[in-house]
């Protein structure tokens, strides 16, 4: 016992000098970018000290770079990571470079929200790095030594059942009463080359649909996973892939995020139920899905299909960081989220957090659960308040501080932005840890969804992924606990998928 102490703690100091090395590199480019970010005049007013923001990056690059390598295994935090990386560097580089330039239809913003901006970027690089370097380890060696509880064999098991069938029919019979052309006018399958010309669209239905086609799939691919380990023949695998192909393929208007988030939960319950076959699954989906995703951006944002050959015309640099600001809560979204606080602090409550969350939670909006809304009816959500302030601006998202902000002013407001922040990432930990060691393709396909949903995090709002999960991940939870409770099944089924 004694002896085997050191080796271990050798072995352990070898494998982390690899990671150690990166968070050197990713430091000195952090640095790099500062230096030429400095070196050039202020992009606007305000942003003087815009050289801060990468120069944040480097330091936790070397404070915190154990934390580099807990995105192995996940999903999360590699898109986290992702974000982390185009938000500290290139976004800062691009808008230098582009001596910060914005689109006619970005509202003005004030000197001191950019000087908020600024800081509260750095806070929260520090708070999101703090918070996942404690609550991992924690949460990892909680969930790795807690034993499957009972309940967990019926989550694990089934393709199908009474009760999942039951629910498929009554998610048909609402797609069918409330029109398939309300569904099929924005659907759309593989690449899309031509913007969307729908008249009405059926909210209700199209949440229907997708929520239909993924507990379809997991139920397909648990039945070939099961038929592949007796009779070893690859045609059970092709009818699994096939089934996440359709899954990730078939898609509604232009929510990228929800397309990234189902085809990174598709594949990686694919992989969990085929393991062996690990490098089919990725060179079959992720192909398509990156596919799917960069058609659906080049129409949404630049307005050509991707296979028109006139993509690279149509995106300038400063079209290309004034999107890249907007969508990673670059300095523009918080600056104008500070003034909108400044601006409607009179109109801003606790009734104010009740709207945001009752306004933004879909079940809400299902004829007979409408009463929280209608009771709240007079009093604006956050996102109201936000986008009365920057309209006509397209595209403004409300950051997640910058909610945080409207809420509590300039008394409050410090706190609730730690506080807001802190709790994000560490849903994102626990969601993300889950996703690992979670047995059975049902929940392997809700935390993966999930993962992917809260590594947007500095891309959203607390609200923003309340209403993703409400519209998606709720209901396929609901029909996934209604499969696994009214049942009939063979006796011979197995435990495991």
């Amino acid at each position: 016992m004694t002896t085997g102490q050191p080796v271990a703690s050798a072995a352990e100091a070898q494998m982390a000098r690899p990671t150690l090395l990166l968070g050197t590199v990713l430091a000195l480019v952090g640095l790099a970018v500062a230096g030429y970010v400095a070196s050039t005049p202020p992009a606007r007013d305000g942003l003087q000290f815009m050289w801060l923001v990468p120069v944040s990056f480097a330091v936790c690059s070397l404070v915190f770079w154990r934390i580099i390598d807990y995105h192995q295994g996940g999903v999360g935090l590699k898109v986290l990571y992702a974000i982390i990386i185009v938000r500290y560097l290139a976004l800062p580089a691009l808008i230098a470079a582009t001596e910060g330039r914005v689109s006619p239809l970005m509202v003005g913003a004030s000197a001191d929200g950019y000087r908020f901006s600024t800081v509260v970027t750095v806070a929260e690089l520090f708070i999101c790095c703090t918070t996942i370097s404690v609550a991992w380890p924690r949460i990892s060696r909680r969930l790795a030594s807690t034993p499957p509880k009972p309940t967990t064999v019926r989550q694990q098991r089934s393709a199908l059942t009474i009760g999942g069938a039951l629910l498929v029919a009554v998610l048909i019979l609402i797609i069918w009463q409330r029109g398939l052309d309300r569904v099929t006018s924005t659907m759309g399958f593989l690449m899309l080359t031509s913007r969307y010309r729908a008249g009405s669209v059926d909210s209700f239905s199209v949440t229907a649909v997708q929520v239909m086609k993924s507990f379809v799939f997991v139920g397909v691919a648990v039945w070939c996973q099961r038929n592949y380990r007796v009779s070893r023949n690859p045609l059970w695998f092709l009818l699994a892939a096939a089934a996440a192909l359709i899954n990730v393929a078939i898609y509604f208007g232009y929510n990228r995020s929800l397309v990234l988030q189902t085809a990174i939960a598709t594949i990686v319950t694919l992989v969990y139920l085929f393991p062996t076959l690990r490098r089919y699954v990725v060179l079959a989906l992720v192909p398509v899905s990156a596919a799917v995703l960069y058609s659906l951006i080049t129409l949404k944002q630049f307005g050509v299909s991707a296979t028109s050959g006139q993509v690279g015309s149509q995106i300038s640099l400063d079209k290309l960081s004034n999107t890249v600001e907007t969508y990673v809560n670059g300095p523009w979204p918080l600056a104008t989220a500070y003034d909108a606080a400044n601006a409607m602090s009179g109109r801003a409550g606790v009734l104010t957090v009740v709207r945001s969350y009752t306004d933004n939670f879909f079940l809400f909006k299902v004829p007979g659960f409408t009463m929280p809304n209608q009771l709240l009816s007079g009093t604006p959500s956050a996102v109201d308040l936000y986008q009365m302030y920057t309209w006509p601006a397209q595209g403004a998202m409300l950051p997640l501080s910058g909610e945080m902000w409207l809420y509590g002013g300039r008394l409050l407001g410090p706190l609730l932005v730690v506080a807001g922040n802190a709790l994000a990432f560490y849903l994102l930990v626990q969601v993300e840890v889950r996703s690992r060691y979670a047995l059975g393709a049902q929940n392997r396909f809700v935390y993966s969804w999930m993962a992917a949903l809260f590594g947007l995090a500095m891309c959203y709002c607390l609200i923003t992924i309340w209403w993703s999960f409400s519209k998606f991940a709720f209901f396929l939870i609901i029909v996934f606990w209604f499969n696994n409770r009214v049942v009939a099944r063979h006796p011979a089924e197995t435990a495991r998928p």
